[in-house]
This record gives C-alpha cells, sequence and structure tokens, in this order.
C-alpha cells in the first residue's frame, strides 16, 4: 500500500509486484510510479510491503505470472562465431538505398 501526492490531492494505492527480493520491488515501484503517474520519489509514502503467496494475489494481471507451467519462448536466434579468434568486432554490410 503506498500513499502519494498528486496534483489533485492525495492518492492511495494497492500495488502488486513479482520480484526476487523486497527492496526490487519497491525499485520497481518506484521507477512505475515516476514514468505512469509522473509521481516524484520525495511525494511517495509506502505504509505496508508484505510478501503475498500465490494464493493470495489480488490482481489478474499479476496472477497470470504464477503458474509454474510458464515458458518464455526465445523469439530471435542469432549465430556466433565458434571461437573468439573467428569474432569480428566490425562487419562490413552493403548499404540499402530505399
Amino acid at each position: 500500500m503506498l500513499r502519494y501526492q498528486a496534483r489533485q490531492g492525495t492518492i492511495n494505492m494497492y500495488k502488486e509486484y513479482r520480484n526476487n527480493t523486497l527492496c526490487g520491488a519497491v525499485s520497481q515501484m518506484y521507477t512505475e510510479m515516476a514514468g505512469r503517474h509522473s509521481a516524484r520519489g520525495e511525494t511517495i509514502h509506502i505504509i505496508k510491503t508484505s510478501i503475498v503467496s500465490n494464493a493470495d494475489v489480488v490482481r489478474e494481471t499479476t496472477r497470470q505470472f504464477v503458474k509454474t507451467s510458464l515458458r518464455y519462448p526465445k523469439i530471435t536466434q542469432t549465430k556466433r562465431a565458434p571461437t573468439t579468434a573467428h569474432a569480428a568486432t566490425f562487419t562490413a554490410s552493403r548499404p540499402t538505398l530505399i
């Protein structure tokens, strides 16, 4: 739970974050509040932090990541040189004219 000072007045919020540590979740909260709500760090007051079990998750956006069978596919595959001796720092490429 947190409270922050907006342009209209004081706003209370309840937010859930998934992170390995409590400090990491607090860092995510400060980053999201700055980006999404334009709240400065000095106006944010953290009221309560707690570690929530998977069964007690309230928000649907957080609940979708609770599944144990969740997998992330590798989207791009890049070719790498077999050894560092074969790796080129700079490679030439033909320019394209559009």
